[in-house]
């Protein structure tokens, strides 16, 4: 086997582990959204990065409204890379 396929092989190990690692963090998120800790996540990201901001805007919400400042828009992006 050649070397790129050698590293191609790892990308997608790692590819996967982190795919299986942001399931098991939605899976914790909804079951704290039926107990009424959080809102519901919404709709499954085509990437793990959209996963991601889709995670971390119910908890950015949750955090809001526990601290008194309301629901944060059901539509804010979260932006947490520094990309444009």
């Amino acid at each position: 086997m050649s070397r790129t396929a050698l590293h191609y092989d790892e990308l997608l190990k790692q590819y996967e582990e982190l795919s299986a690692g942001i399931r098991m963090i939605r899976r914790a998120v909804e079951k704290a959204r039926r107990n009424g800790a959080l809102p519901s996540i919404g709709r499954i990201g085509n990437t793990p990065r959209e996963d991601c901001e889709e995670i971390a805007r119910v908890i950015y919400a949750a955090a809001a409204k526990q601290s008194g400042q309301g629901i944060a828009r059901q539509d804010a992006r979260v932006q947490m890379w520094s990309d444009s």
